[in-house]
C-alpha cells in the first residue's frame, strides 16, 4: 500500500506526469471506439481508468485556471503600474533616502553597507535597518528596486528613470 500512496503523491506534485496519465487514461478509456489497434479494457478494470481520468482531469483543469489566473494578475499588475505611475509624495522619508542612497552606489543597495554608513557618518536621516528593510520592500512593490536571489536590492530601469526626474538640480 505504500508504493500506491508514493505514486498518488508523484502524481500530484508533477504537472507533465499527471497530463501524460490523463491521455493514457483517456486513450484507454474511449481510444478503442476510434482505433482497432487500441486494445478493450477488461470490464473490471473500466471505472479505475475512467476515476483516473476524472482525478488527473480536473487536476490539470485547476492548474490551467491557476496559470490563467497568474497571467491576468500580473497582467492587471503591469497596467495598474502604467496607469497610475508612483509620485514622488507617495514615497516616505525612507523610501526616498534608499533611492538616493542606491542611485549614488551604483544602482546596488547593500543593506549592510547602508547600517555601516548610519553609523560611522552619524547620519540621523538613514532608516534603521529593520525601517531599510521595510522600504525596500516597499520600493519593490512599486516596482523602482528588484531583489536578486541572495537578498540584494538593486534600480530597475523604472527606478533609475524615477531618480532621475526626481533628482535635485546642480547649482553652479
Amino acid at each position: 500500500m505504500e508504493g500506491w500512496a508514493e505514486l498518488f503523491k508523484h502524481f500530484l506534485a508533477s504537472k507533465l506526469s499527471s497530463a501524460c496519465l490523463l491521455i493514457a487514461s483517456i486513450t484507454l478509456c474511449f481510444g478503442q471506439d476510434y482505433a482497432v489497434w487500441i486494445p478493450d479494457l477488461p470490464e473490471g478494470w473500466r471505472w479505475l481508468a475512467f476515476g483516473i481520468m476524472v482525478f488527473t482531469g480536473c487536476q490539470c483543469l485547476w492548474w490551467s485556471i491557476s496559470a490563467a489566473g497568474g497571467l491576468v494578475r500580473r497582467a492587471a499588475s503591469v497596467a495598474w503600474k502604467a496607469i497610475f505611475p508612483v509620485r514622488i509624495q507617495q514615497l516616505s522619508k525612507y523610501e526616498k533616502y534608499l533611492l538616493g542612497f542606491t542611485s549614488a552606489a551604483g544602482g546596488f543597495l547593500d543593506l549592510r553597507r547602508l547600517e555601516e554608513h548610519r553609523q560611522f557618518e552619524r547620519d540621523s536621516n538613514a532608516p534603521d535597518p529593520i525601517a531599510a528593510k521595510v522600504a525596500a520592500s516597499n520600493l519593490y512593490k512599486w516596482g523602482l528596486l528588484d531583489c536578486t536571489i541572495m537578498g540584494d536590492f538593486y534600480l530597475t530601469d523604472m527606478g533609475s528613470r524615477f531618480v532621475l526626474k526626481h533628482q535635485e538640480p546642480v547649482k553652479s
